[in-house]
């Protein structure tokens, strides 16, 4: 079962009861809904770096008509793109250490006893 486990990210409705009472379900469901959540970070990842970059074009395209403003703009693109890739450093390796909390919590726990391997 603990391979299948893993293997889902939602659970269908006609192995709804039987995974609803294995003792590993919590952990399992974890594990997928924390591998669709690296996605969701990784895509949130590169939406902010495309801003960042967007907001250092546009300061580079402004800069002849508002200097100060340029190097404003620039300074805030590089602090946002800086911050966007420590958030995403840390939410993955929160994210990994969740999902390996919950991986070896289902491995620990005790075999169902209804069946599956």
């Amino acid at each position: 079962m603990m391979k299948e486990c893993f293997g889902l990210s939602k659970v269908d409705a006609q192995k709804f009861r039987e995974c609803a009472e294995c003792p590993i379900f919590e952990q399992c469901t974890r594990v997928g809904y924390l591998g669709e959540a690296r996605i969701a970070d990784r895509l949130a990842f590169w939406l902010g770096l495309v801003l960042g970059a967007l907001g250092l074009v546009l300061a580079f395209a402004l800069r002849e008509r508002t200097p100060n403003g340029a190097i404003w703009l620039a300074g805030i693109s590089l602090v946002y793109a800086a911050c966007v890739r420590s958030a995403s450093r840390e939410y993955a390796a929160r994210n990994a250490d969740e999902s390996r909390a919950a991986r070896d919590g289902a491995e620990s726990a005790p075999a169902p006893a209804h069946g599956h391997p």
